[in-house]
């Protein structure tokens, strides 16, 4: 189960991408809170969540350039958060990762939530044993199987 601002949701899916994602909200508490588009500092098409798991909170920073987080799927929102994680773990440093982003790598701000994502990557990714999203990206960035199924649920 997960729970977004007091709403437990759940959602059975014949989507195997969906279903690993509501596997994740079984095995693990899960919480996912909205502090909005400018919490340490503002990034255009970005919204800053705390994500919760097993009693561990993390303020994170999440690509939502198509207003995901206005759709109540706390399911959807868990993929994003995987996502940004995936994205962080792919750059390879951080004038990929700001540039990826159009943030300032010279902002002292950003340089220092960039030098914490190390750390939140990691306890994340113990946590959960490996950080997988499960959509693949075409079916994200072209609104597509699984993706459009999570986008299209309430």
């Amino acid at each position: 189960m997960i729970e977004l601002q007091g709403f437990i949701y759940r959602i059975m899916s014949k989507y195997p991408e969906i279903q690993a994602l509501e596997k994740i909200t079984q095995d693990f508490d899960i919480n996912i809170k909205v502090l909005g588009e400018e919490f340490l500092f503002k990034a255009l098409g970005h919204v800053w969540v705390e994500f919760t798991i097993n009693k561990n909170s993390f303020v994170l920073l999440i690509d939502d350039e198509v207003n995901d987080f206005k759709i109540n799927n706390p399911l959807l929102h868990l993929c994003l958060i995987l996502r940004e994680l995936e994205t962080y773990s792919e750059e390879e440093d951080i004038l990929e990762w700001t540039k990826h982003k159009y943030l300032d790598a010279g902002d002292s701000k950003v340089l220092n939530y960039y030098r914490s994502l190390s750390g939140i990557y990691k306890q994340i990714e113990r946590a959960l044993g490996t950080i997988n999203s499960h959509i693949s990206y075409y079916d994200f960035e072209f609104n597509a199987g699984a993706a459009k199924e999570l986008r299209k649920s309430n």
